[in-house]
């Protein structure tokens, strides 16, 4: 029904300079019921309706001045509010000057009571401060997807997770989150709110995310250390809690964070250093031509390596395995690729050191990457024997 109602288009801006003058008509008629106990004199009132055509020039003028009508209503901000402050007062300073002026070359008197002045600015600033602020709550309230928003905790108290979530409030209908919590190491904060969230502890944060009060994390401290940034994203996804990141300042658009730069957390921002870059030039120079040994050739990382092999156009290929099927299916997809030529598959063990000895003397390669290991550490440390023969032994057999 509110969807319906509010309209899309942006309201002309005589629209707005006519509701603010408006307001200021009902600013100044109140002000007056105030100033005379909401008994206007008759001859108050003969003064009233003789300044208003006075009052409406000046505050036309200072809107046109300060252009308080240029600012989008619905994405009203502080600087549309500062502007209406300074507006309203210059307003309120030319009329003090019109009644000074009155009072020193016309008959003595003022044109109004200074109290009708005063009171008069209070009211129109608030009302149109408040009227701008309240038709923004109506459209952020509008773009909210009930049952589909995602609950959203801010790791940092400070400036940037403020930013991070005004970014959020301003963007709501787009990215369907919504801030339920801070979370900060400052124990001055812990307890308190800001802008009416909850800032907690990390102790009590890691007791949040338990309830399942909190689906995503946003890291938004700028210089926080590798090792506390880990244990947060630790802590996160114990419970199910994916972790989001803010990017540094100096990527921001035009100086302004949005939430299509929140992003996934990647492994390379937990490394507290830049990331290795390889040379791809020198990689090909080191493989193209050359004989090339792969063992554990069919398992998660040896398969990639033979993958990335296979691209800089080796001499020959050998892969080793003991795992049949699966180098079944690395030769299956070869085949798709028409590399088989270049690969030769050899099922082994490389804690067979008579076997392992015999292969790489037939083929003479000139590099061995050597990918056959057991990695499934809570598994392996139950047969620890097991480990140490294929990880220490089996290391030890490829390299002699």
């Amino acid at each position: 029904m509110l969807k319906r109602m509010l309209p899309q288009s942006h309201a002309p801006r005589w629209i707005v300079t006519g509701i603010d003058l408006g307001l200021a008509i009902f600013a100044l008629y109140t002000a007056a019921l105030l100033r005379f106990e909401f008994v206007i004199p008759t001859h108050e009132w003969m003064v009233w309706t003789a300044f208003l055509p006075i009052f409406l020039v000046i505050r036309l003028g200072c809107t046109l001045a300060f252009r308080t009508y240029a600012g989008i209503i619905r994405h009203t901000g502080l600087a549309d509010a500062r502007r209406l402050l300074l507006s309203n007062l210059t307003g309120s300073l030319c009329f003090s000057v019109a009644n000074f002026t009155s009072a020193a070359f016309g008959e003595g008197t003022y044109l109004i009571p200074f109290s009708i002045i005063g009171i008069e600015w209070l009211i129109v600033s608030g009302a149109m401060i408040s009227g701008r602020w309240f038709v923004k709550w109506l459209y952020v309230y509008n773009r909210r997807v009930p049952g589909t928003q995602t609950l959203v905790a801010i790791f940092g108290a400070g400036e940037a997770g403020l930013i991070a979530k005004h970014t959020i409030d301003r963007e709501l209908g787009e990215s369907s989150m919504r801030v339920v919590a801070f979370i900060d190491d400052d124990s001055t904060k812990v307890g308190k709110k800001l802008e009416g969230v909850d800032i907690f502890s990390a102790d009590e944060a890691e007791r949040l995310f338990m309830r399942g009060g909190v689906d995503r994390v946003i890291m938004s401290i700028q210089n926080l250390g590798s090792e506390r940034r880990r244990s947060m994203v630790d802590l996160a996804l114990k419970h199910g809690v994916r972790p989001l990141d803010v990017p540094p300042v100096d990527r921001w658009i035009n100086g302004e964070l949005s939430v299509g730069q929140i992003r996934e957390l990647n492994i390379e921002d937990l490394l507290g250093r830049p990331p290795i870059a390889l040379s791809v030039e020198a990689a090909q120079n080191s493989i193209v031509g050359k004989r090339i040994c792969i063992t554990g050739a069919a398992g998660s990382i040896g398969s990639e390596i033979v993958r990335q092999v296979l691209i800089h156009h080796p001499a020959a290929v050998l892969v080793i395995d003991q795992a049949e099927t699966p180098l079944h299916n690395l030769h299956v997809e070869l085949n798709r690729t028409s590399s088989e030529d270049t690969v030769e598959l050899q099922v082994g063990d490389i804690r067979d050191g008579n076997q392992l000895t015999e292969t790489l003397l037939a083929f003479q390669p000139d590099i061995v990457f050597h990918a056959a290991a057991y990695k499934h550490v809570p598994l392996m440390e139950r047969q620890p024997w097991q480990a140490f023969e294929t990880n220490v032994l089996g290391t030890q057999r490829t390299l002699s």
